[in-house]
């Protein structure tokens, strides 16, 4: 996970015209909300633009708007044309919940709006490839043109770890219990998924 991000900054670092991005798949809490937020932290210290939005949080402020009680008077139009003025565009938790037209062309808005305007789209989800390509396919007919034009701008990275965040809830029970790792009940459950990349530390690494 910390290999992808500085992947992206040295794309960026060596030519700054670069908009080569990344989708980050992979089992919930090995570290990519994290990394994404360290990327934030990064370029907002080297002064470049950038914008971060969870699918879910882009969704609701999106249908908000269809209701005749919204005052801010934006549209889904605008909204997009927002998030890909920035120079990274960093998407969270793509292919959350039900697939449908609307979700997939939304997708598309946003990847294309990106390709346009030379932004660097960078997203993280918990789904796998295979899952993927399927929440952006539409089911009659059958194209894959929404992925293959996310992973044009964003060559797709699978990753697979240890659940950090689980992890730490065991070392807490365990502390609570008084006992040692390998002791009692906890004993299998950190015995599990112990091979993989680890993401538990990119707070530490200012610089990915």
């Amino acid at each position: 996970v910390v290999f992808l991000g500085r992947r992206v900054l040295k794309f960026y670092d060596e030519d700054n015209k670069s908009t080569l991005g990344a989708v980050l798949a992979g089992k919930t809490g090995i570290g990519k909300t994290r990394l994404l937020y360290c990327l934030v932290e990064e370029l907002l210290a080297r002064e470049v633009r950038v914008r971060y939005v969870s699918w879910p949080q882009l969704t609701t402020r999106i249908k908000a708007t269809f209701s005749g009680y919204d005052t801010s008077r934006q549209t889904q139009a605008s909204i997009v044309d927002e998030l890909v003025s920035a120079r990274f565009l960093l998407v969270d938790e793509l292919g959350f919940g039900t697939s449908g037209n609307w979700q997939r062309e939304l997708a598309f808005a946003l990847i294309e709006g990106a390709i346009r305007n030379g932004t660097t789209l960078v997203c993280a989800t918990n789904l796998d490839e295979k899952g993927l390509r399927a929440w952006l396919t539409d089911p009659v007919m059958r194209s894959p043109r929404i992925y293959n034009r996310l992973v044009s701008a964003s060559p797709h990275m699978w990753t697979d770890g240890l659940d950090v965040r689980l992890m730490q809830e065991r070392k807490a029970y365990r502390a609570l219990l008084g006992t040692e790792e390998g002791e009692g009940e906890m004993a299998p459950l950190a015995r599990r998924n112990t091979g993989g990349a680890v993401a538990s530390s990119p707070s530490a690494r200012r610089h990915p």
